[in-house]
């Protein structure tokens, strides 16, 4: 066993159940079972997810914008714990819509040819893939593939700081006044 009460349950016949089939499953190491069948995250909610293209990633970061980018798959467990439990989480959200961050997601479900290009230039071969860009032109952090409402904060947090030093530090013309 697993440890997950899910060995065996997610093949038939030696073929990956279907996602329709796969969203019951339920994990059971915790005490009370996680169900994976969660949509989208409440990322959403706040502001819907931007589905990622690489066209709509390089328009967001040249706005100097602080983007999130999620690169997932239906199929993908580890995607869709971390979705339930870390993206969804209201402090993210919360702090996600405070920072004015993009949350951009891309679904690999059927290998797309744009994401799995994305991947390979940050040495995945495949999902998940969770990028954090702090704006103002700085390059992507790769987060790690566990993610945990913790970890996504420390990134926002950094990028908030830095972006409020970069805001400070630009001169104001005389008499007008910073917003």
């Amino acid at each position: 066993p697993n440890g997950f009460g899910a060995r065996g349950r997610f093949q038939e016949s030696g073929k990956i159940l279907t996602e329709s089939k796969a969203s019951s499953v339920s994990l059971t190491r915790s005490a009370a079972p996680l169900s994976l069948s969660a949509a989208a995250p409440a990322a959403a909610a706040a502001g819907a997810a931007i589905a990622y293209s690489p066209a709509r990633l390089d328009a967001l970061l040249a706005e100097g914008r602080p983007v999130f980018v999620n690169m997932t798959a239906a199929w993908c467990i580890t995607c869709l714990v971390n979705e339930r439990t870390a993206l969804s989480a209201d402090s993210v959200q919360a702090a996600l819509a405070a920072g004015n961050i993009a949350y951009v997601k891309g679904d690999w479900t059927n290998r797309d040819p744009a994401i799995t290009a994305l991947l390979e230039r940050h040495g995945r071969s495949g999902v998940p893939l969770y990028l954090f860009y702090a704006g103002g032109g700085a390059a992507p952090v790769v987060l790690p593939q566990i993610l945990t409402p913790a970890i996504v904060l420390e990134h926002i947090g950094r990028a908030t700081a830095a972006l409020s030093r970069q805001s400070a530090s630009i001169p104001t013309p005389a008499g007008s006044v910073r917003p």
